[in-house]
């Protein structure tokens, strides 16, 4: 028997067409790909508000002045490094966010790459944060709730699901060909 074209089915992209009981081929922004969508906007939005509301007190003048006071309760030589390396740190990683979802919604072929390099980069930034907080003892004594903890766990379970997502979805594979 000969297939014609009118028996054809178009697959679920409304792609090529296949011939009927070929496994279709997944690809868009649906299915589990929505989650990180999601995500980028939480996260892109938690990171505006950082920078609109925890920028400028670190910038402070009078934060600064007591930070370089002897004796005050913020007078500790490692203060004023790690209040830099957090305001360059989450700048640089707005700065990537933004760049990977131009990228994600230009279906870059680089994106599912720039996907783990983001979820390993958080996390290895939360390490680091948490590990300088502990060097300080003023700061040391603020984290008592474990809520630095909590964010690492939870960024920790973020990477063992996406990663290996990114790393294996036909969905992705699908998706990012540009």
């Amino acid at each position: 028997m000969e297939m014609n074209e009118t028996q054809l089915e178009k697959d679920s992209t409304g792609g090529k067409p296949t011939w009927p009981g070929e496994p279709q081929q997944v690809s868009g922004f649906g299915g589990w790909l929505i989650l990180p969508q999601i995500g980028f906007v939480i996260t892109l939005i938690t990171m505006v508000l950082f920078v609109l509301n925890d920028v400028p007190g670190v910038l402070d003048p009078e934060l600064w002045e007591l930070i370089n006071t002897e004796g005050s309760s913020l007078d500790h030589p490692l203060i004023g490094p790690t209040l830099i390396i957090e305001l360059v740190w989450n700048l640089g990683l707005l700065a990537a966010i933004i760049v990977t979802i131009i990228l994600f919604y230009m279906r870059k072929k680089i994106v599912p790459k720039l996907m783990v390099a983001l979820y390993i980069v958080s996390l290895a930034g939360l390490i680091l944060d948490y590990v300088l907080l502990l060097q300080i003892p003023v700061l040391k004594e603020m984290m008592i709730d474990g809520s630095q903890v909590r964010e690492i766990v939870r960024e920790v379970i973020m990477c063992a699901i996406w990663i290996p997502y990114f790393l294996v979805s036909k969905r992705v594979k699908n998706t990012f060909v540009k």
